[in-house]
C-alpha cells in the first residue's frame, strides 16, 4: 500500500495553521515540509498520467484534465478575450477553488514546475 501523502498533507496543515499540536514527532526535523514535498509530488504524477495516491492506480490523463478543468480555462480564456476587445468592462473577477484545483491549473499554464515550485 501506498501512502496517501495529500491527505496527509491536509490533516497536519490543517493541525498547523489553527496552532494544534502536530502528532507526537512530526513537529520537528522538517516531516511537515517533506510531506509537503511527497504531496506534491503525488498530485504531480497524477496530473501527468503516472498514478494516483493510495495505490488506486488512478490517472488524469489528457482526457481527464480537458473535463476537470477544460470547461473553467475556456470560460476563463473568454472572458479575458472579451475583456480584450472591450466587451465585458468587468476589472476583477474573484474566483474560489480548492488547492488542488490551483495546482493542476498552474501546471496546465506553465507557471508550475517541480521541484521548484512548491504547493499553493
Amino acid at each position: 500500500d501506498r501512502c496517501n501523502f495529500v491527505r496527509m498533507r491536509d490533516v497536519l496543515v490543517a493541525l498547523d495553521v489553527h496552532a494544534l499540536p502536530l502528532p507526537h514527532g512530526l513537529g520537528d526535523g522538517g516531516v511537515l515540509e517533506r510531506v509537503d514535498a511527497l504531496a506534491t509530488e503525488q498530485i504531480v504524477r497524477m496530473m501527468r498520467g503516472g498514478g494516483g495516491p493510495g495505490g488506486t492506480g488512478a490517472d488524469l490523463s489528457h482526457e481527464a484534465h480537458r473535463h476537470s478543468l477544460g470547461v473553467f480555462v475556456s470560460q476563463l480564456l473568454a472572458q479575458m478575450d472579451e475583456r480584450v476587445r472591450g466587451e465585458n468592462t468587468t476589472a476583477l473577477r474573484l474566483y474560489s477553488a480548492h488547492d488542488t484545483t490551483l495546482l493542476p491549473l498552474l501546471m496546465i499554464l506553465g507557471a508550475f514546475e517541480p521541484p521548484h515550485n512548491r504547493w499553493p
